[in-house]
This record gives structure tokens, C-alpha cells and sequence, in this order.
């Protein structure tokens, strides 16, 4: 979570007030093993996507919370939503690109794949949008007694 409040700075001080950011942890989950560079690419993607392009700014929260034997991190934003098709792309993992202005669309596909691959399950990474209404990434964590970083 350093590392994502380090970046949120960077993006506060670039945007002003027109990025609000806040973190809700709801648990005391301890100390999860996550592969790296999972959750900031998603914020970036919820503030550079999502929030940049609107007049008004919009806000990201992350919400992490324990249920049954599961951490769920939860990234939500109040940007400009997703498309069906892209959500669609990503989640059936195409690795065709897809570019608009500079945009690739490989991100979100990248961050899922990942976590697939580490946790070995794809329901590990939910997305959901609705246009000019926002964003819900849902990650699944299953702790493991091996190894150890912090979420």
C-alpha cells in the first residue's frame, strides 16, 4: 500500500483536487503474499482512464475486507466505465491489441493474466463498469502460509 499512496501523491499533485483517493481496510488481514505491481497499475488505470478524462475529476478508493478464508481488495472508481466489449477483452484474456489514442488495453489484461497464473484460479479477478458511471475491480486473494509481502 506504500507504493500505491506514494503513486496517488504524484497524481494528486499533478490533478490537484480533481483526484480524491481514500483507502477503507476492514480487517486485520495481517501480512498477505501478493505478486508485485498488482494494484497500482489498476489505480493508474482507474486515474488515467477513468478519472483523467472527465471535467470534473472523479475519486478512487480501494476497500480491503476478509471474508470466509479470502482477502478481497476491491479498486473503485467514478470515472468514465469501460465498454462492454473491452471488459469483455480483458476478460477472456485476448492478448489482441487494442489501441486508441495511447491506449493498448493490455493492462488490465496483464494484471488478470498474472493473477491467474499465480493464484491458479480465474475467479480471482472480477471487472465491472457501467459507462459515465464507473469502474469495480475485485481481486481475490487467497492467503498462503509461504513466503510473505505486504498488500
Amino acid at each position: 500500500m506504500a507504493v500505491i499512496k506514494e503513486y496517488v501523491y504524484i497524481q494528486q499533485a499533478r490533478f490537484g483536487s480533481r483526484i480524491r483517493f481514500d483507502t477503507i481496510l476492514q480487517a486485520d488481514i495481517g501480512v498477505v503474499q501478493i505478486p508485485r505491481f498488482i494494484i497500482q497499475p489498476l489505480v493508474e488505470n482507474a486515474i488515467i482512464h477513468g478519472i483523467e478524462p472527465k471535467e470534473t475529476g472523479g475519486a478512487v478508493r480501494i476497500r480491503i475486507f476478509k471474508k470466509d478464508n479470502a482477502i478481497f481488495i476491491r479498486i473503485v472508481d467514478n470515472g468514465i466505465g469501460i465498454s462492454q466489449s473491452q471488459i469483455n477483452r480483458v476478460l477472456s484474456g485476448s492478448d489482441e491489441p487494442y489501441l486508441k489514442g495511447h491506449t493498448t488495453g493490455i493492462g488490465l489484461t496483464n494484471v488478470r493474466d498474472r493473477l491467474i497464473l499465480y493464484y491458479k484460479d480465474s475467479s480471482c479477478f472480477c471487472l465491472s463498469s457501467k459507462l459515465n458511471w464507473g469502474t469495480v475491480i475485485t481481486l481475490k486473494i487467497i492467503p498462503t502460509k509461504e513466503g510473505a509481502a505486504d498488500v
